[in-house]
C-alpha cells in the first residue's frame, strides 16, 4: 500500500486541490504541508494554502500566503483576490476592495472576483455598489443567472 511519502508532488497537489474544492480543508492542509516540506517554494501550493487558510477563517495566515505568491508573481489574479478578501475580513475593507478590483482588471472574464466583491459590499451594506459590480459581471460574463439572482436579493434587502 502506498503511503503519502510515495506520491509525487504533482499527485499531492492534485489531491490537495480536490480536498480544498470539496471543503475538506484539514486534509488539504496536511497534503500542502507535505508539498511544502519537499519544495518550500512550490507556488501553486502556496497559492492553494492561501485559499485553505481563508476558508478556515485564518485570515492573517492566508494573507501571508497571498502576499508570498504576489511577491513572486506580481499581478497574479487569484492571489490579488485572495489578499483582497483577507484584508476585507480584517477591517481593511477599502484596501481589500481595491485588490479585488485589480484581480478583475487582470482577468475580466473570471466570475469569482465579481461575486466575492459583491458579497463583501453586500455584507457591509453597500448595496448600490454591490449591484453595480453585479451589473458589470452580467455585462462581461456569459453565465449570469446567479448574478441576476443575487442582485434581486440585494434589491429586496434594500427594501
Amino acid at each position: 500500500m502506498d503511503t503519502i511519502e510515495n506520491f509525487s508532488v504533482e499527485e499531492l497537489m492534485t489531491a490537495a486541490r480536490t480536498a480544498a474544492l470539496e471543503k475538506r480543508m484539514n486534509d488539504a492542509s496536511l497534503l500542502l504541508d507535505q508539498i511544502l516540506e519537499r519544495d518550500p517554494n512550490h507556488i501553486r501550493a502556496l497559492d492553494l494554502y492561501g485559499f485553505v487558510r481563508y476558508f478556515q477563517k485564518r485570515y492573517y495566515v492566508a494573507e501571508g500566503y497571498n502576499r508570498e505568491v504576489l511577491a513572486r508573481l506580481p499581478g497574479h489574479a487569484y492571489a490579488l483576490k485572495g489578499l483582497g478578501l483577507c484584508l476585507a475580513r480584517t477591517q481593511r475593507l477599502e484596501e481589500g476592495l481595491k485588490l479585488v478590483r485589480e484581480a478583475i482588471t487582470c482577468k475580466p472574464t473570471w466570475a469569482d472576483p465579481y461575486w466575492d466583491m459583491a458579497v463583501v459590499l453586500n455584507e457591509n451594506e453597500r448595496f448600490e455598489e454591490a449591484i453595480e459590480v453585479l451589473d458589470e459581471a452580467i455585462e462581461k460574463l456569459t453565465e449570469t443567472a446567479r448574478f441576476e439572482s443575487f442582485k434581486e436579493k440585494i434589491k429586496e434587502r434594500m427594501g
